[in-house]
């Protein structure tokens, strides 16, 4: 009996995780939104241009390197602008903000480098071990069997993956070559 096809997952699942996860990538930019607007404001009270040096820094815990890079030119165009538009080239605090921006940045930029680096080498690992799972459990097919010259090709219904739930296996024996093959579960197939 086929299973039936199962639905994406809701909210509930893991979508709220993803819209938090999305929400959380525009958290940045969000800020340098909202600094540029409050500095271009002719009422504006206070100096804001220092909370974009937070900008790097959160776009490093959910963007990575590239999205870390795309937060630091947002930072580093909002403050030029503000600092044209409010004439203060040349003052110490706008010094003191680029300086502080850049520190931010570079740290942001190598702690994300090196967390992605981090992910990837923990991912290889664990294809390999996929790899080498796959290998012991599904040995290659000879070339050739007595009169049969058998031939297979593995390929695991996950995107991605390995390995899968199935199996396969030619042998010789003295009643002849005997072949298996085993599916787990049934699987929808379009018409």
């Amino acid at each position: 009996m086929a299973q039936p096809l199962r639905s994406p997952p809701g909210p509930g699942a893991g979508g709220h995780h993803q819209v938090v996860f999305a929400l959380a990538e525009c958290v940045p930019f969000a800020i340098a939104l909202l600094v540029l607007l409050i500095e271009f404001t002719p009422a504006h009270v206070g100096y804001t241009v220092p909370l974009l040096v937070a900008t790097p820094a959160l776009a490093a815990v959910t963007m990575g390197p590239k999205g870390t890079l795309a937060a630091v030119e947002a930072a580093v165009g909002v403050s030029l602008a503000t600092a044209a538009y409010n004439q203060a080239w040349g003052s110490q605090q706008v010094y003191t903000n680029f300086l502080a921006l850049f520190l931010v940045s570079a740290a942001s930029f190598m702690t994300s480098s090196a967390a992605r680096t981090r992910r990837e080498n923990e991912l290889n690992q664990v294809r390999w071990i996929a790899t080498a799972a796959q290998e012991v459990l599904l040995r290659p097919v000879p070339d050739r069997l007595g009169p049969v010259r058998p031939s297979s090709m593995y390929l695991a219904a996950e995107t991605g993956s390995q390995i899968g739930g199935d199996l396969y296996d030619v042998v010789q024996t003295r009643y002849g070559v005997r072949m298996i093959v085993g599916m787990s579960g049934a699987r929808h197939c379009p018409p």
